[in-house]
């Protein structure tokens, strides 16, 4: 063993900036976890948990940044991650998780983030040790039981694909006399919704569109959510006003005031050929047992002065929905500065 030295290099997931902490606030590194992981950085849930409640929970870090920086080589193995919880005097434990791909709209691209079940001690921090490691090594993958591992979309057919006679299963839709579903150049499935007003629509078919879903949320109740979705007006000369509500509901059926996203944030007007890209975050109320997402569209131009509304083709639109998401997950920000990699070479 006197040929063998131990290097130990401190990985940072957020090296943009750099935060100095007593090493006493931090609190030492925790003994390694198993000696066939080479690498861990380690994140901590800031906020002490109230009632010990299962909580949903995400995290997403850059693992092959975190190798280029500390300068190793090799490819990284998503097979290889592992999350272990640890937390006042309750032994380490190995979390099942969700390594899943998201769209980061900020950032106009695909990023990978871990989902998993927290299991809060009451009144403690929890802290968790990520492993991972490069492909060479051969780690055996992960696999986890799905029932074990926080819903990926709590909506159901969020991409439209499943239908009957060109309607959505699982929507309700007003007028369906407008509703078609067919690919567009941002599609991400199979197929999109699309809301069309042209010269083939009926004069007395209402121009403005309602496309809802009622969920079941009763077991996130008072947990963090995110919603997410892509709209684009195609073509809407005059602009295409949107407004989106996520209605909250008690077991009785009596509505909550809360909405679970403050509507304002859902609210925009589409300008003609400009993607928007919603990824809104906000919290279940903790009464909340159903949601309702309701989506409303007005797809009509009136005449300022008779007030009718306006058949001409500068007046027709098409309007584009994809990427629907509702699923619970309080998101863990990386730490500054980890205190927690490790690696052991010859």
């Amino acid at each position: 063993m006197s040929s063998e030295r131990v290097v130990e290099m401190v990985l940072y997931a957020l090296v943009s900036v750099l935060v100095v902490c007593p090493r006493a606030a931090l609190g030492e590194p925790a003994p390694w976890w198993n000696a066939g992981w080479r690498f861990r950085t380690t994140l901590s849930n800031s906020t002490p948990s109230g009632d010990g409640a299962f909580a949903p929970t995400e995290a997403v870090i850059d693992f092959p940044a975190l190798l280029k920086q500390a300068g190793i080589s090799g490819e990284f193995d998503p097979g290889s991650l592992r999350i272990i919880e640890r937390g006042g005097k309750e032994p380490v434990r190995e979390v099942p998780f969700g390594y899943r791909s998201e769209f980061n709209a900020v950032k106009g691209r695909e990023q990978a983030y871990l989902s998993w079940f927290a299991h809060p001690q009451t009144k403690r921090v929890s802290s968790y040790d990520i492993y991972f490691d490069t492909k060479d090594r051969g780690i055996t993958a992960w696999n986890y039981d799905a029932d074990l591992m926080p819903p990926a979309n709590l909506l159901s057919n969020p991409g439209f694909e499943d239908e009957v006679d060109g309607m959505p299963i699982g929507w309700q839709i007003a007028p369906e006399a407008l509703v078609r579903l067919d690919r567009f150049d941002h599609t991400t499935g199979r197929c999109s919704l699309g809301i069309v007003v042209d010269g083939d629509t009926a004069e007395n078919t209402p121009r403005e569109v309602t496309i809802s879903q009622m969920i079941d949320v009763h077991k996130f109740a008072g947990q963090e959510m995110v919603f997410q979705c892509d709209l684009l007006a195609e073509r809407a000369q005059y602009g295409a006003p949107v407004s989106i509500e996520l209605e909250q509901f008690r077991a009785d059926g009596s509505r909550i005031l809360e909405y679970a996203v403050e509507p304002r944030w859902l609210t925009i007007e589409l300008a003609q050929g400009q993607l928007v890209q919603f990824s809104e975050r906000g919290r279940f109320s903790p009464e909340a047992a159903r949601l309702n997402l309701n989506i409303r569209l007005r797809c009509y131009v009136k005449d300022a002065d008779s007030r009718r509304i306006l058949t001409s083709p500068e007046c027709f639109f098409t309007v584009w929905l994809d990427r629907l998401v509702i699923r619970p997950g309080r998101r863990l920000s990386c730490p500054v500065q980890s205190h927690a990699g490790f690696v052991k070479a010859p």
